[in-house]
Parts: C-alpha cells; structure tokens; sequence
C-alpha cells in the first residue's frame, strides 16, 4: 500500500505540472494526509483517487487529466522477469532518484520536499508566494518573467512612501510628472524623461533622477538667439530652460530710471537710485534660484549719498553724504575738506599736535641713534683691548714707562714656557708695595705715559736689575734664592750703564728644571721690552 501511494503523488506532481498547475500537487499531499490515514483505514489507493477527483484532476488538460494519471499509475507498476517473480525495476522511481540526486555536480536532495531551481535547493514555507519568490529568484537580473514583478510576489517599493517612491521623486512637484519609479524582483528602477538624467548615490548604489540643467551643462546660450545676446539671460526650470530674449535696462530714461529716486547733485549732475544688475540676476537665473519677485535691477543710494535719517526702509531717498567735489569716484569715499582733517577739531591746534608728534619722533631716534654709538664704541674698545692683550699686556710697560717697577725685596723668577704666549709665570707688582699675580690689562692709551728715552733710571726710582743680570744672578742663586738676596743685590754697587742699554738679551743660562718641566721661555721679558710710540728705538 505504501508503495502505491508513493506512486499516486508522484502522478500527482506530473499530471499538475503538465497542465502547468503544478501548486495542485502541494493541494493533494495536504488533502490526502488529512483524509487518508491509517487510523482510519482509509489509507488506500480508492482514497487517494476521491483526493484526485475532489481536486478536478479529471479534468484537467482538457478532461485528459484521469487518463493521464491512470497511465503514469500503471508505469510505476514494478518490472518483474516473470510471472511470481521478483521487480527487477521500477521506472517511475528510478526517474525520481535520478532527479533527487542531480545532474553533475548539484548536490543531491537529502529532505524532502525540496525544490531544484537551476541548480539551487528551495526548502521553506509552501505557500504560493514564497515558492514563487524562490523561482523567480533563480533567473539572471532583469531577466525575470512578469509573473516576477507582480506585488504579490515581490515587494513594492514604488508604493507612496516607499524608498523607490521618494528616490525616483514620484512625488515631487518640482518634477512636474517627469519620473516615475519601475518595481522590479529585485528592486526598483527609476525612469527619467527628457530634461532629467538617471544618476546613482555613490554611498547607497540608489538611482535617482536629477534635473539637467541645459542653461550650464549644454550649449544652448550658444545656440539659441534668445540665450546669446548680450542682456539675454537662460533660466533653468525643472525639467527644461527657457531663454528671456533681450531684457531692457529699465535704469534708462526711457523706463523712468526704474521708478527709482532721482535729482540733481551739487555739481549739476544727474543721479539717480537705479542700479543695474543684470550680472547678478543671469547667474542666480542659470542656477534655477530665481524668486518670482526678482527683478534684473534695484534701488540704493549712489556713491556719496545716503538715506536722509528717519527715511522708510521700503521707500529709497538719498541726500549728499558731502559735496561732490569731495566725492570719491567709484568707491564712493568723502574726502576731508582742505581745512579740516577727518578727525574734527581746528587745523591749528591738529597742526601744534603734528608738530609734537614728529618732534617725539625726532628727539627718540636721536637717542637711539646715540645709545647705538655709545654701545658700539665701547664694544669695539673691548674688542681692540682683548686683541692687544693676548699679545702684549700694556698695562706693565705703563707702569715701567711712569718709572714703576717690582718692589726691592722681589725678584722675577726665570719664567717656564707653558706652550701658551698668553700666560706668564711670577710674580709682578707696581710701585713700592710690590702685589702677586696678574691684574687685569688696560689699554695703555687710556692713560698716555710720560715721554721718556732709553738710559739709567731717575734716581728717585728703584734702580732696575738689568734682564741680563737678572738671569744671571738667578742662575748662580738656584732654586734656593730668595727675597733676601734680590734686596742685598738691589742695594749693592751701581750696574755700569751700559748694562741698561737695550742691547738684545743674552741667551739666559740653563736652570735646573723641575720634574716634566716645559723649556724655558727665552723671549725678553714685557717690562723691559719698548713700549710702541714710547720714543725713537
């Protein structure tokens, strides 16, 4: 029995599908499982046919429809060899397999039902719309069948209020019935007529239909005479354009300046409040902007003029803001009168204020100028004196030119070569009191030195120890000599004088050096060098 009923639902689906009502097979699974069961003992092929007949299979492909499935019944009639023998086939099942399984490679039904559409498995709910939309899904793009777009099948976003509604601008009154928004499976599709063009949002991938506008994107003020004169003007409107023509300029006499306020200035000219702006108006025309009250002209005051106070805002009247030989052409500016500065006030006393203010002026870059000089110079006095320092300090030939010289109870030590020219060893000192070490250098030109000629010393002075002796006596005393000795030779016999003559220093004799010492310096000592300018050498 099972066996039976298998084959009456599958004569079921192709009995349908031939008359190209192939939902009638979803009919008869759910009548027949309702009506026909075990329970009842009804589950039999006697049921089956009253499912078939209740369905109006009979008459079907033009009342073929019983037949038809009286054939399909009798092919799924197992196959035997023999009489008593075992089915060695059945047919109509080994048609089904083979469809369950699928050609190639198509994945095979593993539950059922299950529909293949081009190669793809549709399980889900079976009502009508669904199994629909599960077809129609199958086919290319745009290559679905009617049946396809139809609402109850795909979902309308046409309607009023829908994304397809408002995207193709169906509702618009700016677009004066140009569009009109297509449904599809998939979608919709917007159709634009002449004067709109179809363009895509690049965010969302949506169609829209938006207006050309031929004033800026065609050629057409080039093409039509209404668009190309000189005061034509090309407004763009929804959908389309229209060209003006030539527009007059109704700030000419012959329009009455424009029903603008006019008279006479105060140099005899006539002015007037009328303005031309048909620049102005041609762009916000090309743009589609223009307000129904625009006009290709207006009222205002000209350059030097201005509203009279308490004038209407709506009702333009002007009055000379100042006489127009004072008036600036074009940009409209009043110039001060030649008596009176800008500002108010009497020219004598604006000329007193002008006169203190460059004076400021005058009396402070003159002390700055001064400043600068002072700075300068002095700076460059530092710079002379560093320079003339490092080479000679001219502050202890000062002191030997103003007959100075060390204390008697000192002696200069023989100085050690240090690799720098700029260092000496020693001790040094002026005058009677005799100081160690180094004082800062002055430049020997601030105070000049008296003029004096190479020869004994002046009596009053202490006499000098010759460089000669000096070494001399420094390499008989050693290491050891001390203040004492220098004083006891300092008061001893009178040097002959020739000693003090500036002959060119003997070569001082050796010394003994300390441990690592540098080479002894063998050049003269700076006090007993000549001073530069200090007399005839």
């Amino acid at each position: 029995d099972v066996l039976a009923i298998n084959v009456r639902q599958l004569c079921m689906a192709r009995v349908a599908r031939a008359a190209n009502s192939s939902w009638l097979w979803w009919d008869y699974v759910d009548a027949f499982a309702s009506s026909c069961t075990t329970a009842a003992g009804n589950y039999t092929p006697a049921c089956a046919q009253q499912v078939f007949a209740s369905l109006g299979g009979p008459g079907l492909l033009g009342g073929q429809g019983q037949a038809k499935w009286d054939e399909c019944i009798a092919s799924g009639t197992p196959v035997t060899g023999s009489p008593g023998s075992p089915a060695t086939s059945l047919p109509l099942f080994e048609q089904e397999l083979a469809a369950q399984r699928g050609p190639g490679g198509d994945d095979a039904v593993s539950i059922l039902p299950t529909l293949r559409i081009n190669g793809r498995q549709y399980r889900g709910s079976l009502d009508v719309a669904s199994v629909m939309r599960a077809l129609c899904s199958a086919y290319p793009l745009d290559r679905e069948p009617p049946v396809c777009n139809e609402k109850w099948v795909a979902e309308d976003e046409c309607a009023v209020g829908g994304p397809g509604y408002a995207q193709c601008r169906v509702g618009d009154p700016l677009t004066g019935g140009h569009t009109r928004c297509v449904n599809t499976f998939n979608g919709y599709r917007c159709e634009c007529s002449n004067g709109w063009v179809k363009s895509t949002n690049a965010d969302t991938g949506e169609e829209v239909c938006e207006d050309l506008n031929e004033c800026i994107a065609t050629n057409v003020r080039t093409r039509d005479p209404k668009c190309s004169c000189p005061r034509c003007v090309c407004v763009n409107t929804p959908g389309s354009y229209k060209c003006t023509g030539e527009l007059p300029n109704k700030c000419a006499p012959e329009y009455d300046w424009g029903g603008c306020w006019r008279a006479t200035a105060s140099n005899g000219s006539l002015v007037t409040a009328c303005v031309d702006t048909l620049d102005i108006y041609s762009r916000l025309a090309s743009r589609g902007a223009l307000q129904p009250t625009d006009q290709w002209y207006t009222c205002r005051c000209p350059a030097c003029f201005r509203p009279p106070p308490g004038s209407v805002p709506t009702t333009v009247t002007c009055e000379e803001a100042c006489p127009m030989s004072r008036c600036l052409q074009p940009a409209g500016i009043c110039l001060p009168p030649p008596d009176r500065p800008p500002s108010g006030g009497g020219g004598k006393s604006s000329g007193v204020s002008w006169m203190a203010v460059l004076l400021a002026v005058a009396l402070t870059a003159a002390v700055a100028y001064g400043l600068y000089v002072t700075v300068l110079r002095a700076r460059m006095r530092d710079e002379i004196r560093d320079i003339m320092s490092q080479y000679m300090p001219l502050e202890a030939r000062l002191g030997g030119a103003r007959g100075e010289g060390r204390a008697p109870h000192e002696e200069r030590a023989p100085l050690l070569h240090t690799g720098d020219n700029n260092r000496h060893g020693g001790r040094r000192g002026t005058g009677n009191t005799g100081g160690g070490g180094y004082e800062a250098p002055q430049v020997a030109l601030e105070q000049p030195p008296a003029p004096r000629t190479w020869g004994p010393p002046p009596t009053s002075s202490p006499q000098r120890t010759p460089f000669g002796s000096l070494l001399a006596d420094g390499a008989d005393a050693g290491a050891g000599a001390g203040p004492a000795a220098a004083a006891g030779q300092g008061a001893g016999a009178s040097r002959p004088a020739a000693a003090l003559a500036p002959a060119k220093p003997a070569a001082p004799a050796a010394v003994p050096a300390p441990a690592e010492a540098k080479p002894q310096d063998s050049r003269p000592l700076v006090d007993d060098a000549p001073l530069l300018g200090d007399g005839p050498l």
